[in-house]
C-alpha cells in the first residue's frame, strides 16, 4: 500500500506561549553564558535550552559572598601576593586642645597653688626663728643676774699713778732655762704701768706689798721678779711726764687669794703710800 504524503497544517509557537519568551532570553542572561563558557572550558556538552537557564540558588549566594570578603593580609597587615590591598583601618579622633580661657585658668590655679605653699613654708621659718618673748619675770630675773663691772685697778700716790695691766697667780715656777725659779709655796704675778705726773723724778724698786685675803702682807720676790718673762723692767728711774712698764712676783702660801697691793713712792727722801685694788 502506498503511503501518501498528507500535509498537515499545525500553527506555529506563540511569542506569548509559556517558556518560550524564558528560553528565548535565556540567551542573554550572562549566568547562561558563564555556565556555557565553563562547559566549553570542562569539556562538556554545552547546556541549551531550558537546562541552561536552570542555575541553582547556592551556586549565586556563593558568587556574591565571595565577591564581598575582605582580602587576606599578612602577619604584620601586608596584603598577601595577588590580593589587593587591605581597606584602611580607622584612626581615632585627635584630642581637642583646651581653649585658650581654660589654659589661662590652668596657669592661674598652678601659680596660685605655688606662692599659697611659699607663703607657708615662709611662715613657718618666721615662727622658727622668732624667740618667745620673755614676760616680765623673765626680764626682772635676767637684770638680776648682769654682773657688775670690776673696779679699776688704779691708784694714784703723790702724782704717781700705778694701772694693774696684767695679774697672775697659781704659778709653780717662772722664767725658763738658768733663770728657772721654782715657788716654795706658789707665785703671784703682777705687771702695771707708772706714769710720773709730778716734777722730780721717780725711783721705782720694787715699790709694793701684796696684801691677801686673809690680811697678809708679801713682800716681792727679787729673782723671781727678774727671772718673770716680761718686757716690763723692776727697778728703774721715771723721769717726770713719762710712764713705764714695772713687774712684781710673789712668792706666797699655795690658795692665797690676792686682794689689794700697798704701794710706796719715794721722792726725794720722802716716802708715800697708796693702796691699789686688786
Amino acid at each position: 500500500m502506498d503511503r501518501e504524503d498528507h500535509e498537515y497544517d499545525y500553527p506555529g509557537p506563540s511569542a506569548d506561549a509559556p517558556g518560550t519568551a524564558d528560553d528565548m532570553g535565556a540567551a542573554d542572561d550572562p549566568g547562561i553564558a558563564d555556565d556555557m563558557g565553563a562547559a566549553d572550558d570542562l569539556g562538556l556538552p554545552a547546556l541549551t535550552g531550558s537546562g541552561a537557564s536552570a542555575s541553582r540558588p547556592e551556586d549565586t549566594a556563593e558568587r556574591s559572598s565571595a565577591r564581598v570578603r575582605d582580602v587576606p593580609t599578612g602577619l604584620r597587615g601586608e596584603p598577601v601576593p595577588g590580593m589587593g590591598a587591605p581597606r584602611p583601618r580607622p584612626v581615632a579622633p585627635a584630642a581637642p586642645e583646651p581653649s585658650p580661657r581654660r589654659r589661662r585658668l590652668l596657669i592661674g590655679g598652678g601659680v596660685a597653688s605655688v606662692c599659697a605653699l611659699a607663703l607657708l613654708l615662709g611662715s613657718g621659718a618666721l615662727l622658727l626663728a622668732r624667740p618667745w618673748e620673755d614676760t616680765g619675770e623673765a626680764d626682772a630675773g635676767a637684770a638680776t643676774s648682769v654682773t657688775a663691772a670690776a673696779p679699776a685697778r688704779t691708784v694714784t700716790v703723790d702724782d704717781a699713778t700705778v694701772t694693774v695691766t696684767s695679774l697672775e697667780s697659781g704659778l709653780s715656777q717662772v722664767g725658763s732655762g738658768a733663770d728657772r725659779r721654782d715657788a716654795e709655796g706658789e707665785y703671784v704675778a703682777i705687771v702695771a704701768t707708772v706714769a710720773n705726773g709730778g716734777d722730780e723724778v721717780l725711783f721705782w724698786d720694787r715699790a709694793m706689798d701684796l696684801v691677801g685675803t686673809d690680811g697678809a702682807t708679801h713682800t716681792a720676790d727679787g729673782e723671781a721678779t727678774s727671772a718673770y718673762d716680761s718686757d716690763a723692767d723692776d727697778n728703774l728711774i721715771i723721769p717726770p711726764g713719762e710712764t713705764a712698764n714695772v713687774k712684781i712676783v710673789y712668792d706666797v702660801p699655795i690658795g692665797t687669794s690676792p686682794e689689794s697691793a700697798t704701794v710706796r713712792i719715794s721722792r726725794g727722801g720722802d716716802e708715800t703710800t697708796g693702796t691699789l685694788p686688786l
